[in-house]
């Protein structure tokens, strides 16, 4: 084909195929030659459509030669194009490699972002072909059902034909009986076509409803694995503090509570936070409030907790606009700082106690009376610091509600 379009200069899409072709072998290099030759060819005849799968093409050898950063520059060149022109598929193959890419570098909001992106469009291609498949059904079994009709209508025609012609005699009571039993049998065929139509719609609605069930459950699931990786390893933890343990059990595959275990500057953060809201919205949250906060542990270095959860509460309340657009989201927490060359522990709390033992005699820390984020005026919030000498006979616990306040179970209050 190639050697036929060159006589007449047209050969962009074939070396497209070509480089398509190459791709599918892992043979990178060559495949990146092909499209290139395309890109040159589409460009001069202003060919969008081509430009952009050919940048997606090339985005998918350099990410599989492992250059991640240059396939996202070509994943975004093609993004770009077909944004513009609405290529729904190519759009939707880009914005998918673009979420791999961004979970691979663990940059875990853009990760979701685009795989929302290319959810979106996955679903509007799958409805688009459902509907043509549908239509296209309706229409031959419309169509099989008539011509059955007629053919069945001309067969008793036959019949009734002969019977007359043979038996003159009984011609009025035959042609009664006959007109009787037609009627009956259309009757019961008619009843019985529009209760198996019924019955086949009934069980298409059902297919329907499962997989947007299941489709929904695979997204949340996803999400759950994008979830787990802000959370910190139990390894860590139990390298840091050998007698402890976490208890994480989300009711609804992800969870709007998370906790944080981070060592830095030779101190140990510890906090366990209780997002506003459960499943699905809760986990954005707590994604949101976990990055924050530890970027003010990490790059901010700020020791002392209570300013810590000031600084948390006023870029949530930036984060999600909260004096513009009126929300009330935020989050209850409980913060802890153990410095073990001093033995002391520092807290500081929104609605979340402290709570521990002493040789055996159980102390409480109330947090302050109000959470992190929501409506707000300046000034209006300002967390307190707890400071507990630590001695070898004592034990600490920080939790959110989440285990106690349980709605619809039985046996909870």
């Amino acid at each position: 084909s190639l050697k036929k379009l060159k006589e007449i200069g047209d050969i962009a899409i074939c070396n497209q195929n070509l480089g398509e072709i190459k791709l599918a072998e892992n043979k990178y290099d060559e495949s990146i030659n092909f499209n290139n030759k395309a890109i040159i060819i589409f460009k001069k005849d202003n060919d969008e459509e081509g430009l952009s799968q050919c940048y997606n093409n090339i985005g998918d050898c350099y990410r599989g030669k492992g250059n991640n950063k240059l396939a996202l520059e070509y994943y975004i060149k093609s993004i770009a194009i077909a944004e513009k022109i609405s290529n729904k598929e190519t759009l939707a193959q880009a914005y998918k490699s673009v979420s791999e890419i961004n979970q691979e570098g663990k940059k875990y909001e853009d990760a979701l972002t685009y795989f929302q992106k290319y959810k979106y469009l996955s679903d509007t291609i799958f409805n688009a072909e459902k509907n043509n498949l549908s239509a296209k059904i309706g229409a031959e079994y419309e169509s099989d059902k008539t011509q059955k009709e007629i053919s069945l209508l001309q067969k008793e025609q036959d019949l009734n034909t002969r019977e007359i012609k043979s038996k003159q005699t009984v011609q009025a009571a035959l042609l009664g009986f006959m007109a009787v039993l037609c009627a009956l049998l259309i009757f019961i065929f008619r009843n019985f076509k529009i209760k198996q139509k019924s019955n086949i719609s009934l069980e298409q609605k059902n297919k329907e409803i499962e997989y947007q069930k299941l489709e929904i459950t695979s997204s949340i699931e996803y999400s759950k694995n994008i979830q787990s990786a802000i959370l910190p390893e139990r390894e860590l933890i139990l390298e840091l503090l050998p007698e402890s343990f976490v208890l994480y059990q989300p009711k609804d595959i992800v969870s709007g509570d998370f906790f944080v275990c981070i060592e830095s500057n030779e101190k140990i953060y510890l906090a366990a936070a209780d997002c506003t809201g459960h499943g699905v919205p809760g986990a954005l949250m707590s994604m949101i409030g976990s990055n924050i906060l530890n970027r003010l542990i990490i790059d901010k270095n700020i020791f002392d907790p209570a300013e810590i959860l000031n600084q948390l509460n006023k870029e949530l309340n930036h984060s999600l606009k909260q004096n513009k657009n009126n929300t009330n989201d935020g989050m209850d927490i409980a913060l802890c700082v153990i410095s073990k060359s001093d033995k002391q522990l520092q807290y500081a709390g929104a609605y979340r106690p402290l709570w521990y033992f002493d040789n055996d005699e159980f102390k409480e820390i109330r947090g302050s009376r109000f959470a992190i984020g929501g409506n707000q005026t300046a000034g209006e919030r300002n967390y307190q610091s707890h400071t507990v000498t630590l001695t070898d006979k004592m034990q600490f616990y920080i939790f959110t509600d989440g285990y106690a306040d349980q709605f619809g179970v039985e046996g909870y209050k």
